[in-house]
């Protein structure tokens, strides 16, 4: 198990390694020069190479992007083109609304889908369990968006149970009006993710009670609920663990989304707003660190399939 471990924290390094060449590349590849859109359209040329001088994008692309790494590996995100400022501490400060909505948003998919995915196979065959299938492939055919501009609509103008949008300016000194703007939010996007995670949990759980095994449980005097928790439930996360490592992911991919919506002050704002503003630096810091985020948690996944998974230990 070591051993496994230790050959995926080696991929893992290459792939982020792999990952920073990547956005740096692509992001070099944009038309456009920084200088030119700080200064505007009526700079001169001498201002523009003064300035791209300072910024230092008028180097060649491998000594910038070798120094980029190398600020990287101390911890140092870059300097910001348009404010001028640190980036790291920017994005804590934009992470201290993205985190909060993409990982509650996990656990609420997660606390709604995994129950009525079990349930949903359990009764497959009855007139509720295939309701609950269809409402759940209409809520992964439903665009994220459109589920947040109907809560608005009902929770928000409607009914006044919630702000339709916005955060506090103080943020999270206060924590009430700090957990009430990310009510609706949450929802949104857990609604999002618990429809497409319910169809995966209610497929491997489909999978699981045709099997051998549970058979043989409930032939020794086991109930049905009984076998499917002691044996079933541990082999039906094993393929769902891989999607759950996507959901958490993708709960904080898709917060980009659900920020423009609410007009959260979070990455995925800052994200578009430093896109529009050829702020290459906080753009190169944010994609990367996303992309960290996505490989990490593959590999925390990899290794907990790997734990979970005698058969995985076992095979070559």
């Amino acid at each position: 198990m070591m051993r496994y471990v230790l050959r995926r924290v080696l991929l893992l390094a290459g792939s982020l390694l792999a990952a920073s060449a990547l956005t740096f590349l692509l992001l070099s590849l944009l038309p456009g020069d920084p200088a030119r859109t700080i200064l505007g359209v009526e700079a001169t040329e001498e201002q523009v190479a003064e300035l791209s001088s300072m910024l230092g994008t008028d180097r060649p692309a491998p000594i910038r992007y070798l120094h980029w790494l190398g600020d990287l590996l101390t911890g140092d995100l870059g300097q910001s083109y348009v404010g001028g400022g640190p980036v790291g501490p920017e994005i804590l400060d934009r992470m201290a609304v993205t985190a909060p909505l993409g990982l509650s948003a996990f656990v609420l998919s997660v606390v709604i889908a995994v129950p009525l995915g079990v349930w949903a196979a359990l009764r497959h065959r009855s007139p509720v369990g295939v309701v609950v299938s269809a409402i759940s492939q209409l809520g992964v055919a439903v665009p994220i968006f459109w589920i947040g501009i109907l809560l608005v609509a009902v929770f928000a103008l409607n009914l006044g149970w919630a702000p339709p949008g916005g955060f506090p300016v103080a943020g999270w000194a206060e924590p009430g009006e700090a957990v009430r703007s990310l009510v609706l939010p949450v929802i949104t996007l857990a609604v999002a993710q618990a429809a497409a995670l319910l169809r995966y949990v209610r497929s491997a759980t489909l999978d699981v009670i045709h099997q051998d095994f549970l058979r043989t449980a409930r032939s020794v005097g086991q109930t049905r609920a009984q076998a499917l928790w002691r044996h079933g439930l541990r082999n039906a996360c094993v393929p769902v663990l891989s999607v759950l490592g996507v959901q958490l992911a993708g709960s904080l991919l898709g917060a980009v989304i659900v920020e423009s919506v609410f007009t959260l002050p979070g990455l995925g704002r800052m994200l578009l707003t430093d896109v529009g503003n050829r702020d290459l630096v906080k753009v190169q810091a944010t994609v990367f660190l996303m992309t960290a985020v996505v490989l990490v948690v593959g590999f925390l996944v990899d290794v907990a399939q790997r734990a979970l998974d005698p058969r995985l230990r076992a095979a070559r």
